[in-house]
This record gives C-alpha cells, structure tokens and sequence, in this order.
C-alpha cells in the first residue's frame, strides 16, 4: 500500500520529502557526532580535574603520613564535603569516594557496598571508565612509586543516556522547530527548478490539443536534454511517417486510376462490340489492365509490410542462401522465358545465413523481376551471389537494357518513380516501387545499396547484407505463426 501511495505521488512531493528528509538525517548526524565529540571532551576535562584533585590529595598525604589517624579524618571531611546535597535537593547520594593507600596501610577505603575493587599492581595510572569497573563506578587513579602512595578518586559512572537525556530538548527541538522552515524553501526550489519541466509537457499538450507535431522549443535545462531530443525525435518521425502515408494515399489514388480507366472504357467496349474477333481483343486488354492493377496492389502490400517497424510475422532463421535464391530463380523463370531472356546464375553450392528470408526474397525478386522486364529479347540477366569480408554477402544483377542515366540514379529509389511514365523506354509497364522496395527491405536486412552502375549497355545493380541478423532481439525467431506465415507466402 505505502509503495503504490508513493508509486503515484507527484515528482515535486518527493523531492520535497527526500530534500527534508535528507537534511533532517545530516542534522541529526551532526548532532550525534557533535554528542560524542563532547562525550570524549567531557571524559578527557574530567581526567585533568580528576590528575589535579588526586595531585593535592598525595601532597596531604606526603605532609600527613606519619599521622595516620589525622589524615584518615581529613580525608573523611573531604567526602563528607562532596556528599552534601544543594539546597532542596534532599538527602545527599555518595557519588564521590577516595580511596588511599600509604604503604601497606589502607587509610581510606573503596565506596561502600562495592563487591570488589581492582588490584592496585594491575591497572595503570589514569581515568578507567570502560565495561569492566564495577558496576555504577568509575576512577582515577595516581600513584607515587618512592612514597608508596596510592590515590583513587572514585566517581559515579555516566552512561550515554544520563548524559543526553537532559540534553536533548537542547538538542532536539531546535531541529523539530525548524523542520516546518524547511519545508517553504525547500517547495519553492523544486518548483523554480521543475519549471523547466512544466514548460516542456505545457508544450507537449498544446501540440497535442493541436495536432502539432513541430519540435520543442525553448528547453534549455541540460538535464532534459535527453527528453526533449527523444520526444523531438519521436514527432520527427511521426512527421516522416504521417507524410509518407499522405503521399502514399496520393499516389495510390493517381496510379490506380490508370487501371481503372482502362478497365472501364474496355468494359463499355466490350458491350458496344459486335465483332467477335474486336472482343477478343478489348478482353486482352481488359485482362492487362487488371493485371497491371493486381501488381500495383501486391506492391503496396509488400512495401506497407516492409514498412513496419515490428511485424509478428517476421522471422529471423537460419537457411542456405544459395539454395533459397536457386528456388527464386525457377519461380522467376517462365516470365524470363516468355520474354525470351535466358537466366545465368552464379552461386555458390551452399551459403548458410541468418536473415529475415522475407526481406531477402522481396530484394531478389524485384532486382531479377525489374532486370528481365528491361532486358531485350535473346539477351541475359546474369546473377551473380557470393560472400564478402566482414560476414556479409553481396548480390549482383546485371541486365542489357536501356539503363539508368547516372543523373536519375537517386531519383529512381524514390517511391512511383519512372524514367517516362507509367511506360519506360522499353515499352514496360510498371508502378515505379520495384527498387524502393529493395531499398526498405535492405534496411530492414541491415545492409547496404542498390548501388547502380552502367554495364554498357545495360545495368549492373549490387546490393549487400551480413549473413547473421542484427535484428534478431527485435523480432521473434521461428515462431509457429511466423514460420507458417513465410510458408504461405513463399508456396
């Protein structure tokens, strides 16, 4: 419960509380350390009191040692002095004994009622106030070895609590008293420090209320740095990605309207048309018209799943490269053949990776598909696949067609792009997001390209990934819907 309380406790609460905690436990810190400093200072005057007051009493007992009997009563005057209680006090309590020795002759005693005193031989001279005297006592020891004369002061002991007890309101109070003062100050600087903050989620909420995605501004507390950068950098991308959904929307709309017109004046055609043979024809064209339509949508879709940035139905496994791309290379085969384009491929017998095959599939098929449908009748389109230095491959595709001029090589990655039109210099009807797609799914594969070079004539496009995945934490590996996912799409 105190922990879900100040799970939700505002950021300014808790500073405030950790700020006067903070300060309430250094204070009291001191004080305790200010205690025992005075503790040990408070021993150590005690001691030099105790070396003078027992300094007098060996001087009277050096003057008085032949008089045995005179100095015992003096010494007795003494602690009678010391015993007598202030006025009010009551009855007076022996907190102050001494005990003397001359010679062999013990002229005064220990305090009465102690069990056992120390042996004289077998403790040192000075104040003795550890665990091991005698309960209730402390003492002072002095010594003159050539007078044989022995001295100690006995005093009722201190524990820490008598000590600090009558102390404590001195202590103490002047700490609980200004803890209430601690608290204003201490909730101004969290809100003059927090402003910073404030402004920041003011800013956010205004975009938000507006639909803004324009960057903060204005931040110049160094520690919300980071934050204003991360969010800035999350509406950057939300600009990105809500401007390409709007160009993507626009440009749908403009490229499906060719189709469509076609398909719609070769319907009223076809109606209109009496002749047998002229409605052949119009049904040919209607055909190319919803094929060119159908291409147009299987596109977007791979390019809208190569947009993701997580998709569930990706799966990074591991699976011979070559034998993949060799099955590639037959699916791709009958439209080689029918526009009379031989295949040649290169490739190694065996090379082993650890890729999304997605991605991999989505760059050969639209650099191959792109290669034959610009390639001339009896030409080839040559594969080239091999592995490179630092665990990566390279794949190379090289046709005899018209090319790309050096000028619109950049321009032709762009999404819908075309040389001239929906119909390019060869005559190829197309939508212009063949290599767009190789481009999004080599960054989705971590690598790099297509780099475009002239094969003169033609077009040579080479483009490489690493064998293993950087992305594999990203998405899940060999997942049951994943896997069955890829075998649909691949059959």
């Amino acid at each position: 419960m105190i922990a879900r309380r100040w799970a939700r406790t505002s950021l300014a609460v808790r500073l405030v509380l950790v700020f006067v905690g903070s300060a309430t436990a250094i204070w009291i810190g001191l004080l305790l350390w200010s205690v025992e400093s005075g503790l040990r200072a408070g021993r150590a005057g005690l001691a030099a009191e105790l070396d003078g007051y027992a300094r007098q009493v060996m001087a009277v007992a050096r003057a008085m040692s032949d008089r045995p009997a005179a100095l015992a009563a003096v010494v007795e005057e003494v602690q009678g002095i010391e015993r007598t209680p202030a006025a009010g006090d009551g009855e007076g309590e022996q907190r102050f004994a001494i005990e003397l020795r001359v010679g062999e002759r013990t002229v005064s005693g220990p305090p009465p009622g102690l069990a056992r005193a120390p042996e004289w031989g077998g403790v040192g001279n000075g104040l003795h106030a550890d665990g091991a005297l005698p309960a209730g006592w402390w003492f002072y020891q002095a010594t003159d070895r050539q007078a044989r004369i022995g001295v100690r002061l006995w005093v009722a002991a201190q524990d820490r609590a008598s000590i600090l007890w009558p102390q404590a309101p001195a202590f103490f109070l002047p700490v609980l008293a200004s803890l209430p003062l601690l608290v204003l100050p201490a909730w101004l600087m969290v809100r003059i420090g927090l402003r910073p903050l404030r402004s920041a989620a003011d800013q956010i909420q205004s975009r938000v209320n507006s639909g803004s995605l324009e960057p903060l501004s204005g931040i110049v507390a160094r520690d919300l740095e980071p934050v204003v950068a991360a969010v800035n950098a999350l509406m950057g991308r939300l600009r990105l990605r809500l401007r390409r959904e709007r160009e993507l929307v626009a440009d749908v709309a403009h490229e499906l309207k060719t189709p469509l017109a076609i398909v719609r004046i070769n319907l009223a055609l076809l109606r209109s048309a009496p002749d047998p043979q002229r409605g052949e024809q119009v049904m040919s064209d209607l055909d190319q018209g919803l094929a060119r339509a159908d291409r147009l949508v299987q596109q977007l879709l791979r390019m809208a799943m190569l947009d993701r940035e997580f998709d569930a139905s990706v799966v990074i496994r591991e699976f011979d490269l070559a034998e993949f791309l060799r099955q590639r290379v037959v699916q791709v085969a009958p439209l080689a053949t029918r526009r009379s384009v031989d295949l040649v491929a290169h490739m190694p017998d065996s090379l082993v990776c650890r890729q999304d095959a997605d991605a991999v599939a989505a760059v050969f098929d639209n650099l191959v598909d792109n290669a034959i449908k610009y390639a001339p009748a009896d030409s080839s389109v040559e594969i080239t696949l091999g592995p490179v230095s630092d665990g990566a491959v390279r794949l190379q595709v090289v046709d005899h067609g018209p090319g790309i001029p050096a000028a619109d090589s950049d321009r032709m990655l762009e999404r819908f792009t075309r040389l001239h039109g929906p119909v390019g210099d060869a005559g190829v009807v197309g939508s212009g997001l063949g290599l767009a797609i190789v481009c999004r799914a080599l960054e989705r594969l971590g690598g790099t390209g297509p780099t475009m070079a002239d094969a003169a004539p033609g077009l040579d496009v080479t483009v490489a990934f690493p064998l293993r995945s950087a992305g594999a934490a990203r998405w899940r590996e060999d997942s049951p819907q994943a896997v069955g996912a890829l075998a649909r799409d691949h059959r």
